[in-house]
């Protein structure tokens, strides 16, 4: 009798620490849902006071500003001369006879002309690869008095990606990595199995103006090592000279995405191995030629000779080391020059 009923007391001592689990599961469930619930609330209410923020900065602006209206468009490019048309047009909240109103770039000084329904025009011509340390900036001058106004709203700095077709990124990702080093050391291999990855995207102002070759370049402190084309089926390889890369990404475009503005991107599997010799180190370009001849280059992987305990280092992935602008891109004219980019 004594058994049965410790058995039973036993039975319902488990039951009762089966509920209990199960209740102090769900107690941290709806915890974990609260927190979360908590948490949507505060992003939501911070996004709420961001966004007030925002508003009260615009209006003040708009408020402390010389004009009721500002606007401006890009015009047709000279590649000659590798510059653009910027229109600009504004209107004063205050008009006066004899007010003299000019926009200031650089060194360049241009007379806006007054037009018939109150706004004050110019058309300036702007740099395609220039930096520009300050915002176009309007001056008028009334009498003897002269205010002046940046207008930060209008971005001219590095207007190329409006008129050239673009390489956003090129990267590579290595499976595996691997190191030869030969007694002789000239021989040294480096072999690299992994993917590749290119995103490019056309101009919105001029897009007649593509890539048309597309290559894989290998290049040690020494200078090139080596030269592919980068084809259709590049898993392939195929070194056959220089393949339109117009053709070879359009191809791609119209199976996998639409013909928009959007970046295409052409991805495929990498494998390749190149003689080193006693380099200490190995840098792959993705290189594209357009259609006016400039040459755009983008690093996409750089790998380092192991250390002298032989411990290998970690391979370097770039773009993350390429640069803020465009992910390292690098621009050059037919003659070599560089017109946009740093050397990394």
């Amino acid at each position: 009798m004594k058994e049965k009923i410790l058995s039973t007391a036993v039975v319902i001592l488990a039951a009762s620490t089966i509920a209990g689990f199960v209740r102090i599961n769900s107690l941290e469930t709806d915890i974990q849902l609260l927190r979360h619930d908590r948490q949507n609330d505060l992003h939501s209410l911070q996004q709420r006071i961001s966004n007030i923020h925002n508003d009260v900065d615009e209006q003040m602006k708009k408020q402390a500003s010389l004009f009721s209206d500002i606007s401006h468009s890009l015009g047709k490019a000279d590649m000659t001369n590798k510059s653009a048309e910027l229109s600009i047009s504004v209107v004063p909240k205050t008009v006066v006879d004899g007010m003299n109103v000019k926009i200031l770039l650089g060194d360049k000084s241009v007379e806006m002309k007054r037009q018939e329904n109150g706004h004050f025009s110019a058309v300036l011509s702007v740099g395609l690869f220039e930096e520009y340390d300050t915002a176009p900036l309007i001056a008028i001058r009334a009498g003897n008095e002269t205010k002046t106004e940046y207008l930060e709203s209008v971005a001219v700095a590095y207007l190329w990606p409006n008129y050239l077709p673009s390489m956003e990124r090129a990267e590579i990702w290595n499976d595996s990595v691997t190191f030869n080093e030969e007694s002789e050391p000239e021989k040294s291999t480096l072999t690299l199995n992994g993917h590749m990855e290119i995103s490019y995207c056309r101009s919105k102002l001029s897009p007649e103006i593509d890539f048309e070759k597309l290559y894989l370049v290998a290049e040690t402190e020494n200078g090139e090592i080596a030269r592919k084309a980068i084809t259709a089926d590049a898993a392939e390889n195929r070194n056959d000279g220089a393949v339109g890369a117009k053709e070879v990404l359009r191809e791609i475009v119209a199976e996998r995405t639409q013909q928009t503005e959007a970046s295409t991107v052409l991805s495929s599997p990498f494998r390749e191995i190149y003689e080193i010799g006693e380099s200490e180190e190995l840098s792959l370009y993705v290189v594209a030629e357009d259609s006016l001849g400039y040459v755009h280059k983008v690093c996409a992987f750089k790998w380092q000779r192991p250390d002298e305990n032989g411990n290998a280092r970690e391979p370097k992935r770039v773009p993350e080391l390429a640069g803020v602008y465009n992910r390292g891109e690098m621009i050059y004219d037919k003659d070599g020059k560089v017109l946009f980019g740093k050397e990394i």
